[in-house]
Parts: structure tokens; C-alpha cells; sequence
């Protein structure tokens, strides 16, 4: 007896409907890890390159801070006018530092110009720089920078004692004058406009070059530093 030809054909293999759903499923699956972990990365490398630019414009500003507060002590005419044992002292014309406010600060250069530094709070906070008459000058970028905090603070370091030819009356040097060098603090914090995450914070020590002299003999300005 002959078998049927239909009866002698091999069964079709194949995907099942539930089969190719189930692939589907885990293929999904597999993109959407990947699409996590891409725009996890993304996020990162955005991140990184605002902490990056914070960090530079912080650091640039301070720089030009530091540049000009190192100048408070340029004295043209020092050559001719330094305190010596015996003569007349003054005080250092162009080399005064004041802070106006914790967040401001003033500089008083050679001659006439006056320069200095404040926050304006906005929002967003923008540090600005003054010259003499002139209208200021943002100092950072309120589009990409807002600056929440700018602290100011002067640290005197001790005091360095001058010599005299002779001592004072009671046989001490306790009238001799003293030198009271300075140091000027310097903290900035900026938060980036487009991500408020970004926070960072740049500090900056500036020694001052103009030391303050004092006068222990007891005599007004344009009197000796010196007893006689």
C-alpha cells in the first residue's frame, strides 16, 4: 500500500506567536539598559563639563582679584620716601585695602584710582568690579554662573618688629615700631543657571604687600617711629 506524498513531508518548524513576543519582550528590555546606561552617561559628561567651567570661571576671577589686590602696595616714590630710623614716616598713600562690607571691598591704588570688587545678589548673583568713576563691570556671567556667596576677610598675621639705634627710655625696646602684615581671604560660591546641582566654591589667600606700620614711641604721624 503507497503513503500518501503529504503524509511523507517533515512538519515545519517555527516561531510561535507567544515565542516572538517573548523575544520582543527581552529585546526591549535590552535597548531601554542601553538607553539608560547612554544617557547616564550623558547626564555625567554634561555634569562633569559644568563642574569644569564653574571651576575655571571661579578660578579666573579670582585671579584677576588676587592680580589687582597685590597692587594695593605699589608706591611710586618709596625710593624716596621709606621710613628710616630718625626721620620723619607716613603712611603708604596708594596701598590702602578696605572692606567696605563683608561682601565688598575697595582698593586705593598709586595716585588717584580707586578700584574694587562687590556682589551684586541679583538673582543671579553677578560679581562686579568698579574703577574709579567709571560704571562697573560684571566680573562673571549671570547666564551661566549665578554666584550665591562672596565673603571677604581680612587675617592679620603677627607682627614684625622693627629696630631702632637706640632703646626706648625705660631701657626696653617696647616703643620700638612694628610691622602688622595682612592677609586678605578670599571665598567665592557659584551654582550653574542650568543645573542648580552644580555648586562649587573657590577660596583665595592674598598677602597684602602694603604692611601697616605702628607706631609705639608715641608721636603722631610725621613724628620718629624711633625714641632719640
Amino acid at each position: 500500500m503507497l503513503t500518501p506524498r503529504s503524509a511523507m513531508r517533515p512538519a515545519q518548524g517555527g516561531l510561535s506567536l507567544v515565542e516572538l513576543m517573548v523575544g520582543v519582550a527581552i529585546g526591549l528590555f535590552i535597548v531601554a539598559g542601553a538607553a539608560t546606561v547612554v544617557a547616564t552617561q550623558l547626564a555625567d559628561s554634561r555634569r562633569l563639563t559644568l563642574e569644569t567651567q564653574m571651576q575655571q570661571d571661579l578660578r579666573a576671577t579670582a585671579d584677576i582679584m588676587v592680580r589687582q589686590l597685590r597692587r594695593a602696595g605699589y608706591w611710586s616714590a618709596a625710593s624716596s620716601t621709606v621710613w628710616s630710623p630718625g626721620a620723619p614716616w607716613s603712611l603708604n598713600p596708594g596701598g590702602a585695602v578696605t572692606l567696605v562690607s563683608p561682601t565688598e571691598v575697595t582698593i586705593a591704588l598709586s595716585g588717584s584710582a580707586v578700584t574694587g570688587y562687590y556682589l551684586n545678589p541679583g538673582p543671579p548673583g553677578v560679581l562686579m568690579q568698579k574703577y574709579g568713576a567709571n560704571p562697573s563691570q560684571a566680573l562673571t556671567d549671570g547666564t551661566t554662573m549665578n554666584v550665591t556667596g562672596f565673603n571677604l576677610q581680612l587675617a592679620p598675621i603677627a607682627a614684625v618688629p622693627m629696630s631702632c639705634p637706640a632703646l626706648c627710655p625705660d631701657g626696653t625696646q617696647a616703643c620700638w615700631p612694628t610691622l602688622q602684615p595682612q592677609e586678605l581671604l578670599i571665598t567665592i560660591t557659584g551654582q550653574a543657571v542650568s543645573d542648580p546641582s552644580v555648586v562649587r566654591t573657590i577660596q583665595s589667600a592674598v598677602r597684602l604687600r602694603n604692611d601697616q606700620i605702628v607706631n609705639h614711641n608715641g608721636t603722631g604721624l610725621g613724628g620718629p617711629l624711633c625714641p632719640s
